[in-house]
Order: C-alpha cells, then structure tokens, then sequence
C-alpha cells in the first residue's frame, strides 16, 4: 500500500506545527522543514509515536537559494518518497522604513518568501503532474491583496505568491493536481515577535485568528481542490472592502495599522 507524504516548510512552530499536527492526525507521513533541529527532532518524535506515522525532517535555511533543490534531492534520492502535498509555509515580514532596514535580512525575505516557494513549487509539481495526482497549498496573507506601508517587501512579496499560485491554478484546471492560495490574516504566532511588531495594532491579541483554527481552515480546503481560502468573516470582509476602497485611501489605513509605535 502507497504511503501518501506531505512535505511542509517552516514546520517547527506556528502554523506550520499546526499543518504537521494536522495532517498527523489524518495519518499522512511526514517531511518536516525548517532550519530549528532541536525543535524539528522533538516535534517528530512526538507526532510518529502518537499517530503512528513516519516522520523524516530536513534541517535547511531557505533562504540559501541553493536549499530548495538540495530539499528535492534528498526527498526523491536519498529518501525515496513521492510528495503527495506540497504545503509552502514558510515566510517572514520585516517592519519600519525600507531604507532604514537591514538590507539583506529584506533580500532573505524575498528569498524565503518568494524564490524558494517558487523552487520547491516547481520541483515538486513536475512529479505531481507525471502521477496527476497531488496539492500545493501556498501560503499567502491577506497582506497580499494591497501595498503595505512599513512592510513594503513582505505585502509585495505575499502579493506575488497570490498572483503565482492563481495563475499557477489555472494552467492546471483540468488535471488532478491542485493549487490552492492560502491567505490567512493575522494569526497568533512568532511572526509579530520576528517582525518586531509587538507594538503595532496588528499584534493586538484580539485582533488575530487561532493558528490551529486557521490552518485546519487552509488543510481541509486544500483537500478539498478550493482554488482560494480566506480564512474567517473578518478576513474575509477587509479583503472585499479592499477591491471596494481607492488605493490610495487603503494604502492609508494599511500604513496605520502596520507601524509599531516603539519604531515612530
């Protein structure tokens, strides 16, 4: 009998943890990316005793461009496993003035962000398409659907992600491989603690959805073929008053909600 495997990056915590724990649950083997090794070997252990399941992880930095492809090889060489689900979690967002941040963290963002979803993206689908059979579910935000004053780079970046796997989704219709954009809003997990934005509005507590609630939102639409997934009535009503506002007047609000007031 066939192990069917789903491969998530950025997998040690957040909702990459939640997609692993997930996807665990509905006893789906396991290969785990992400550049923590101590959290990744203690997460594996935990999830192949209580489920029963193979676990394999790969300790990698994605935004070594060369990650990507070295990910590919030892999945498909070394290991030996076909990838059934392909879920691209891994991101990270910058916050202040783009002249003022730190040059190459911003370029290890696009690298993350961007080119190695692209990558991976790519390498695995080619298998897929060959078997026609298997999901992408790539990671968004509903940062992608307007500029983001303060955090330039990230809503640019989740802005090419959508427009990717749409595009990508539709090259596709037809076939049995599915693409679908997941575009969460704000979330409870490392991510305001890595863009240092604990200060901002959006890092308000009562603001942002459960990181378990959304990802089995993401999962079990994946699953589903959904071509796009916006989890949560609030989320989804800033996306709609989006395409409803003139840019300029939501480039404003964005602006206020994205700047952390220690960085004024």
């Amino acid at each position: 009998m066939k192990k069917n495997y789903v491969l998530i990056t950025g997998a040690s915590s957040g909702l990459g943890l939640e997609f692993a724990q997930l996807a665990a649950s509905k006893k789906y083997n396991l290969v785990l990316i992400a550049r923590r090794k101590k959290e990744l070997a203690r997460i594996s252990e935990t999830l192949s005793l209580q489920h029963t399941i193979k676990v394999h992880t790969i300790v990698k930095d994605l935004s070594i461009t060369s990650s990507a492809q070295e990910i590919f090889e030892e999945v498909s060489e070394k290991l030996n496993l076909e990838i059934d689900i392909l879920i691209n979690n891994a991101g990270f967002g910058t916050n202040g003035e783009f002249h003022l941040n730190n040059f190459n963290t911003e370029l290890d963002q696009i690298k993350v962000n961007v080119l190695s979803l692209v990558a991976l993206t790519r390498l695995f689908i080619t298998g897929m398409i060959e078997r026609n059979n298997g999901i992408v579910l790539n990671v968004a935000s509903t940062a992608a659907y307007q500029p983001g004053p303060y955090m330039s780079v990230y809503y640019a970046t989740k802005t090419f992600v959508k427009n990717f796997t749409l595009g990508l989704n539709y090259e596709l219709r037809g076939t049995n491989v599915k693409v679908t954009l997941f575009s969460p809003g704000p979330t409870r997990t490392e991510f305001q603690k890595r863009a240092n934005m604990k200060e901002s509005i959006i890092a308000n507590e009562m603001l942002m959805m459960d990181a378990q609630k959304a990802a089995k939102i993401g999962f079990e639409g994946a699953l589903k073929g959904k071509k796009e997934i916006i989890p949560g009535f609030m989320n989804k009503l800033g996306v709609l008053a989006v395409k409803l506002m003139h840019e300029s007047v939501i480039t404003h609000i964005v602006s206020k909600v994205n700047k952390n007031r220690i960085n004024k």
